[in-house]
């Protein structure tokens, strides 16, 4: 079936039901093998079971990369950058489109602001949003505003100060590995 309905061909970014996500490097007549993205290597899987399962062909979508910067007046305890961790990945884990294995929340140690403050924090949050038309990735966009409010009030709500800095930062790119 695999061979008949070309649901993707050798290059193609393919996203399984399973959680599989990554770049075909080969079809063959029994399995077809996969590298993974974000971790690199090779998984093979039986052609029976691919043509069993729903299958996302991401070829010529684009990602967006969605960058926010968050600050903090104040030490962050690596308790509390936990759970800022925590409450980025859980408000983003269920929205289709963003891939909520690939975002990542980097803290930038105390350093003095443009200001004078000193003992300021940054974190540094970064989205991986894909999708194929503009349309779909505005709407994707709107969802990740819509987590990124829940994140700032569950973060308000925990007492955590902050501010956001304007504007967000998104990057287009082409999908590769």
């Amino acid at each position: 079936m695999i061979f008949l309905d070309r649901p993707f061909v050798i290059d193609d970014y393919i996203h399984l039901s399973d959680g599989t996500f990554g770049r075909v490097e080969s079809i063959g007549w029994r399995s077809s093998q996969i590298r993974l993205s974000g971790k690199g290597t090779l998984v093979v899987i039986p052609n029976s079971m691919l043509a069993q399962m729903p299958i996302e062909n991401l070829t010529g979508a684009q990602k967006v990369i969605s960058l926010i910067n968050v600050i903090f007046y104040r030490a962050i305890p690596d308790e509390e950058r936990a759970l800022v961790r925590q409450l980025i990945l859980s408000s983003t884990n269920d929205i289709y489109g963003i891939d909520h294995r690939l975002t990542e929340v980097a803290f930038r140690e105390p350093f003095t602001d443009r200001n004078g403050k000193s003992g300021v924090v940054q974190a540094q949050i970064r989205f991986f949003i894909l999708g194929t038309g503009e349309s779909s990735m505005e709407i994707r966009g709107q969802f990740l505003d819509v987590a990124r409010q829940i994140v700032m009030k569950q973060l308000k709500d925990y007492g955590i100060e902050f501010e956001i800095e304007e504007g967000t930062v998104n990057i287009t790119s082409p999908m590769n590995i």
